[in-house]
């Protein structure tokens, strides 16, 4: 089977984040809050044992909401469309991934001015980029990290090479490679050189993991949900399926175009990611 190709069905438990953005009774926090440093130090909590749900679950959901929440999953259906609908220009996004094999990903110096000034053509461009190399990949993992190292000058080919096995955790149906391929990226560009330098871990402006956090929290609100087998049955396809389970199921993904259409959410999480690492500027500029 191709790569991120297999997930299953079995029950999760997920508890949201307190960064969550859609302010469906969730508890709002900044990294200001005092309650956000587990242990005084590093981590937000993370609440355990309740069952996972969806964002797009209407019973869940107060009645206001209703309807921008269904507006928001007809737009997500729009997209997917789309995807599934595009001439892909397999010849250039090769030639492109065949330059950076061999001679690396060409290192930027990042101008905060200019980063922010072209904002939203940097955004577009990245999730792009993203989807074109989820297509080409068969790897949602792979195609954020290799859009957003791109774009920032970070990294090398060898990472890419390690998330062969991250999209939905291994095929399991766990957590979208949208999510994994933005953390490794976050971890090159706010992570310390030194590892043995934990100051960075304490500063709630500067912590990595709260980064993390929020980026989880904006995919899911986005998309409505952050594990791989949700996606495709509830977004992608609109019906379970494991393509990884046998060769008749992934003939019947891939008929119904689900490598094209799974550009979805390497494309949202590689935006989302490459906004959070723009914005970061904002105090340099």
């Amino acid at each position: 089977s191709l790569p991120g190709s297999g997930c299953y069905w079995a029950s999760r438990y997920h508890s949201p984040s307190p960064f969550s953005r859609r302010g469906l009774g969730k508890a709002s926090a900044t990294p200001q809050d005092s309650h956000i440093l587990r242990q005084g130090r590093f981590f937000p909590p993370l609440p355990f044992a309740k069952k996972r749900t969806s964002h797009y679950n209407l019973e869940q959901i107060p009645e206001d909401k209703e309807v921008a929440v269904m507006a928001e999953h007809a737009q997500l259906r729009k997209k997917v469309d789309e995807l599934a609908e595009r001439t892909w220009d397999v010849e250039g996004i090769r030639a492109r991934v065949a330059r950076m094999a061999k001679q690396g990903i060409p290192r930027k110096k990042l101008d905060p001015g200019t980063l922010l000034a072209q904002k939203q053509e940097i955004l577009d461009r990245v999730q792009r980029r993203a989807e074109e190399y989820n297509f080409i990949f068969k790897n949602c993992a792979q195609g954020t990290a290799m859009a957003l190292m791109e774009e920032f000058g970070l990294g090398n080919m060898e990472i890419i090479k390690a998330l062969t096995t991250f999209p939905g955790i291994g095929g399991t149906g766990e957590i979208c490679g949208g999510i994994t391929g933005s953390l490794i990226t976050f971890g090159l560009f706010f992570g310390s050189d030194d590892p043995l330098d934990l100051s960075i871990m304490e500063d709630p402006l500067r912590n990595p993991m709260i980064v993390a956090q929020k980026l989880i929290a904006f995919f899911e609100d986005t998309i409505g949900h952050i594990h791989c087998s949700d996606i495709i049955e509830n977004v992608i396809l609109g019906h379970p399926l494991n393509p990884g389970e046998s060769e008749a199921a992934m003939v019947q993904f891939t008929h119904e175009k689900g490598f094209e259409k799974c550009g979805l959410p390497p494309g949202i999480g590689a935006r989302l990611a490459a906004e959070f690492i723009i914005d970061s500027f904002k105090t340099r500029a």
